[in-house]
């Protein structure tokens, strides 16, 4: 790096926000911002170097801990999308920060809302406006709105429910340190089916 910074400032007589990394006396190192300029005899030989050096190591730390952060939101979305199970994930606000594809084709109904910063309020009503799920018998939609937020904001639970395609899915809820929340989302079709065919085989060795 200190090569280019001279041959750039040969080439042009200039330069301006050169960055690089030095070695201090004390062996410690830190990031600098340079501008300088040549100051040339008339015959054209430099006459010695002027110029600025600005410490930039705290900038540094900052991006360095932006890209680790995108790093591992990016490790995270990955991780997310192999997993089979339908993921979501809400945080502390309960808006929708990821999930994966597998989610999406249980929640077809929504997928226009499926984005980062939807509320959750917003995407359950929406669910139930357009025919997501059956509510629970002899339960209004309000009713089942505010007794679902109540379970959303507490520890969660683990419920069954039926989807319009027809197939059957389980839907468990776990609250993060940082107080949002992750929904998995599990087909249960073949388990609900070997379960009624189980069932209507024991009624039948009955009769």
């Amino acid at each position: 790096q200190g090569m280019s910074f001279f041959e750039a400032l040969k080439k042009d007589g200039h330069i301006h926000g050169f960055e690089q990394q030095i070695v201090r006396r004390d062996k410690t190192t830190l990031w600098v911002s340079e501008n300088a300029r040549a100051v040339k005899d008339p015959a054209g030989n430099v006459r010695f170097i002027e110029g600025t050096i600005v410490d930039i190591s705290d900038r540094k730390k900052a991006e360095d801990a932006v890209r680790a952060e995108h790093q591992a939101e990016r490790f995270l979305a990955a991780a997310i999308e192999s997993i089979s199970e339908g993921i979501v994930i809400y945080d502390a606000d309960e808006r929708f920060a990821m999930c994966n594809s597998t989610y999406r084709t249980f929640y077809t109904a929504t997928a226009d809302l499926q984005k980062p910063g939807t509320k959750y309020e917003d995407l359950l009503r929406a669910a139930i406006a357009r025919g997501q799920f059956a509510l629970p018998p002899g339960m209004d939609a309000e009713t089942f709105v505010q007794d679902r937020l109540t379970k959303f904001r507490g520890t969660g639970e683990t419920m069954i429910r039926q989807i319009k395609d027809g197939r059957w899915i389980q839907i468990s809820e776990r609250r993060t340190p940082d107080g949002g929340v992750i929904r998995v989302t599990t087909d249960i079709t073949a388990l609900k089916h070997n379960e009624e065919a189980r069932l209507e085989a024991l009624r039948r060795g009955r009769e």
